[in-house]
């Protein structure tokens, strides 16, 4: 259980500041060390691992706000958003597979990858600059600017490998490869620096998490110009964020679900979140569930099948997080913030 007491040295972390190095700030430092050993390790080997250890768990762990009891009313609410919207990206992928689109797929799959994992870089540290007294109106958007860029710009500089972009290139007057990625670092670059600028304007100093949080989400996407392969380089640069991902998800289950009550998938999801031994366990039987449908598909040889079921993971859990995180809307705001924004956990202001 969760100690109750704040400590003055938690002010400016979210949970502590084991917990948020490990599993939040320090994270995208194991995309950079899969890059130190990845010459020793078959590439299919640090793919696979990255997805089934680390990428599935965090893929399906998007799935447990529909067990929320308040949560799945809301939804009811915007059955379009959270039921139909599932439907059509269904839809999407199993029309363009069906017709061959495969590249259209691909560069679907990988825009969308920058922009999501920029994003929740952008949503953790919204979570740090609250805590710390920031000004929110004037830091957002450099902020979330800075970061969508730089990531857009480290996984463009050698876009020229990517054959799915470089497909659809073609179609343009001169070729865009070589001035995407230096383009987008010179963006991001200019809206950090702004950040900065504003950051240190504030009336009380900032605090080390959100300085930490903001280098290492910048260093995010480094395995994009560490590797020469563009695979080996998406599940290193991926599985920091899969760790950030499960490290705030299950905590603010963790916070939430404090007395077990509800329906019964309620109840079970409380079940889990209430002891760090169960969601571990319960982990490794994702792990454990998914390795063994990946083994079944290739002993069949379903290649096709494959290949539908991984990019729909992938793209669901795009969609969904999209919905699930808009905070635009209020009654995201009021369910999630409480339980992120400890009152006890911010910094005084000046």
């Amino acid at each position: 259980m969760m100690v109750q007491s704040i400590r003055t040295d938690n002010r400016g972390w979210i949970q502590s500041p084991g917990y948020d190095l490990t599993l939040l700030g320090l994270s995208p430092l194991l995309g950079i060390a899969l890059c130190g050993v990845a010459w020793a390790v078959p590439s299919d080997v640090l793919s696979g691992a990255s997805l089934f250890l680390l990428g599935m768990p965090h893929y399906l762990s998007t799935y447990t706000f529909y067990m929320d009891d308040s949560n799945l009313s809301y939804y009811r609410t915007r059955k379009i958003a959270f039921f139909l919207g599932p439907v059509a990206v269904v839809g999407f992928l199993t029309l363009a597979l069906a017709l061959h689109f495969y590249f259209l797929v691909a560069v679907v799959v990988d825009t969308w990858n920058v922009f999501h994992v920029s994003r929740q870089s952008s949503g953790i540290l919204s979570i740090y600059r609250h805590l710390g007294a920031g000004n929110n109106p004037t830091e957002r958007l450099p902020a979330n600017l800075g970061l969508l860029a730089l990531s857009g710009g480290f996984y463009a500089m050698h876009i020229a490998k990517q054959p799915s972009f470089v497909y659809y290139f073609r179609y343009l007057p001169f070729d865009v490869a070589p001035f995407v990625g230096p383009v987008l670092l010179a963006v991001g670059g200019f809206a950090l620096a702004a950040l900065v600028l504003r950051m240190r304007r504030r009336g009380t100093p900032v605090a080390a998490s959100e300085w930490i949080f903001l280098a290492s989400s910048g260093a995010l996407f480094l395995p994009y110009i560490l590797l020469d392969s563009r695979s080996t380089a998406a599940s290193a640069m991926l599985s920091g964020h899969y760790v950030q991902y499960m490290g705030l998800i299950w905590l603010l289950h963790h916070r939430k679900y404090r007395t077990i009550e509800g329906s019964a998938v309620q109840r079970a999801l409380a079940e889990v979140a209430r002891r760090p031994s169960r969601i571990v366990i319960f982990l490794l039987a994702l792990v454990a569930a998914t390795s063994l449908v990946d083994r079944t598909v290739h002993h069949f040889n379903a290649l096709a099948f494959h290949t539908w079921i991984l990019n729909l993971v992938v793209l669901l859990h795009f969609y969904l997080d999209g919905v699930f995180w808009a905070f635009r809307r209020p009654f995201v705001r009021e369910s999630l913030s409480p339980y992120l924004i400890l009152p006890d956990r911010r910094l005084a202001v000046a």
